[in-house]
């Protein structure tokens, strides 16, 4: 099953407990219908400290001339808050 919440929650237990404060921000970046869903079910077992460093994207910078603009979008502007031009330009082109 591809939401599975024992799944997703033994993930959280198993990063937690070998991986703290290790995470420095986590991106998804236009996440499925589905996995609001899976979110919903296991937010309350993210600690609060790794909650916060979760950030939903969306993509709506369509062309690749368009993601390496700072104005392209909220990918683009992700990109430019957390990176450096040369990693912004090989993350829009991933």
């Amino acid at each position: 099953d591809a939401l599975n919440v024992k799944i997703a929650k033994a993930f959280l237990d198993i990063s937690a407990a070998h991986y703290p404060e290790r995470l420095g921000q986590f991106v998804l970046l236009d996440a499925p219908p589905m996995f609001n869903m899976l979110w919903k079910a296991i937010q309350s077992f993210v600690d609060p400290k790794t909650y916060r460093k979760i950030r939903f994207v969306p993509y709506d910078a369509m062309s690749k001339k368009k993601a390496a603009a700072p104005s392209g979008g909220h990918f683009a502007r992700l990109l430019a808050e957390s990176f450096d031009e040369g990693t912004q330009a090989w993350l829009a082109r991933e």
